[in-house]
């Protein structure tokens, strides 16, 4: 009876995450060259890379452009809620991607900013401008 009461409960852990990995939808190339890409241009000291935010959250219009009156039009992702890199939206044409990133640094502290990428005649993803909403504490 033990011994198949120890299965059982070996069997538990497994199952829940085999479940949790299979829904998490897979990363596209857009999304990975994208966040690669701002990984490799970070804004801030590198160190506060350390402090990056391991999950992702939904992504919300009103926290990505605040009081902008005419934010791009967006299609919303729905809530992955996988590991990074965080959830971006992209527009109808998928010409333009919109994503929040937020990181801490040791002081009780940390940044948090929009960033919005625009697909080159390339075909290769371009930061638009600065960083908006670029918040520090």
């Amino acid at each position: 009876m033990w011994k198949r009461l120890i299965w059982f409960l070996a069997a538990i852990p497994l199952t829940m995450w085999a479940q949790v990995t299979a829904a998490a939808p897979p990363f596209t190339a857009d999304e990975i060259a994208i966040y690669r890409d701002f990984l490799l241009h970070y804004p801030q000291q590198l160190s506060n890379m350390i402090g990056m935010q391991d999950t992702t959250v939904p992504f919300e219009a009103d926290m990505a452009f605040g009081d902008d009156p005419k934010p791009p039009g967006l299609e919303i992702p729905a809530y992955s809620g996988r590991k990074l890199p965080p959830e971006i939206a992209f527009d109808s044409k998928r010409e333009l991607a919109v994503f929040v990133y937020s990181a801490s640094c040791g002081c009780k502290g940390g940044s948090r900013g929009t960033v919005v990428y625009v697909l080159t005649k390339n075909r290769e993803w371009s930061q638009k401008g600065p960083i908006l909403n670029f918040w520090i504490s």
